[in-house]
Formats: structure tokens, sequence, C-alpha cells
């Protein structure tokens, strides 16, 4: 998958917002992978479940920041932070603003040769999220040794270290910081941004966000 096909990808989702602006049920269940296609309109059976269907799905505004691909090209699931409005008795029961921002992701799947995708899934607000403290990885004997621990998540951003790579990942909730040393056997080549990955090692003494990782394999996807 190129560039052209994140761009591709996100029109399909565009073309989905723009039906439930316009309010046109059909237009809006035409993007949709068969099965929820097929689930969505059992479920909408009301004037009412349509109101709610048009409004509880489209952000104000939006952007992508990632995606992941898989190897045969038939799957694909994009990242997005959108910012949502917040309903009035939403807003008085728990005390929120109007609006609020969002991570939430896309599983889009080919079907008879054309894109279509899932229902967006909510995930996190970003400003929520937990990061470590700096890249500053420090040396081996920083981290617990008989400590053992698994990382597994999305790669943000790789960056180079004095000896070996740095990682950051997205694990649920948090950010990771995985330093992964020149002795590591690993293919590096497969270890880019938007790829699920996943290391054993120890975390940091004093940043449990940081780990020395002793091996690294991509996820399959």
């Amino acid at each position: 998958m190129t560039a052209q096909t994140t761009e591709e990808l996100v029109k399909v989702y565009e073309s989905y917002l723009a039906a439930l602006k316009a309010k046109r049920l059909e237009a809006a269940l035409a993007p949709l992978i068969k099965k929820v296609r097929e689930e969505t309109r059992q479920q909408i059976r009301t004037g009412a479940d349509q109101a709610e269907f048009f409004e509880s799905h489209a952000p104000l505004s939006y952007e992508a920041v990632g995606i992941t691909r898989s190897k045969s090209g038939a799957k694909a699931t994009v990242y997005f932070i959108g910012t949502f409005p917040v309903p009035e008795a939403a807003q008085k029961a728990n005390k929120l603003p109007p609006k609020m921002r969002f991570e939430y992701f896309i599983e889009f799947h080919k079907e008879a040769g054309l894109w279509k995708m899932d229902v967006p899934t909510m995930t996190a607000n970003p400003d929520e999220i937990a990061r470590p403290a700096d890249f500053d990885m420090g040396v081996p004997a920083d981290y617990a040794e008989s400590s053992f621990a698994t990382a597994g998540g999305r790669i943000l951003k790789a960056e180079p270290a004095k000896q070996g790579t740095i990682y950051l990942i997205r694990v649920t909730d948090e950010e990771i910081a995985v330093w992964v040393r020149p002795e590591v056997k690993y293919e590096a080549s497969e270890f880019i941004p938007g790829q699920i990955v996943e290391f054993e090692g120890s975390f940091h003494k004093g940043d449990k966000r940081k780990m020395l990782a002793r091996t690294a394999k991509v996820y399959p996807y």
C-alpha cells in the first residue's frame, strides 16, 4: 500500500461523513462493510434511531494520524484524532465541555475489489495519554534485569540512538519508548510507523514507560 492508498481510504470515510451530514441513510450505509451494513439496517427502525445514528458518528473536525497495513493488501486500519460534540444531557450529568477530542480508528476491508469501512471505534482522549518523560534511555544497567515484561503496540515513530534504535509505541492508553540495541536480531526494515510489533525485555527502574528490548518481532496483521 502507498500514500495514495491512505488517501483513498480517507476518501471512503469522507463519503460516509458527507452522507451523515446530509442525513442520507442509504448513502451512509454504502461505504460500510456488508456485515455492518446489514446489522445497522436492523438496528435503525425509527426516526429517533436514524437521528441518533446521524449525530453520534460525525466529528466536528478530524485528522488522520497513522495507518497500519496488512501484508495481503486487503486490510488496513487508519487512526484519527477528532473533535466531537458532547450531548447536552452528558454535559450536565458529567460536567463535560460542549466538545471533546478523542482518538479513534477505522478498519477498512476490500470487498469485491472496493474498499469498505467498519464503523469508527473510539479509544482515548489524546490529551490524557501517559508518555515517557523523555527519550534519554540511559544505559543497560538502568533497567531491571531480573524482571521480564512484554509490550506490544503500534509504532508511532522511530529515532536513532547512540547504540541501536528507539521505537515509540502506543500501548492502549499509554506510550512506551523501547530501546533496541544492535545485538538484538530483528528485521529492522519492517519496523516502520504504523506497524504492529511486540517486544520482550525489562522496564527502566525510574520510568516504567521506557523499555530495554531483548527480542523484537512484527505482530501479524
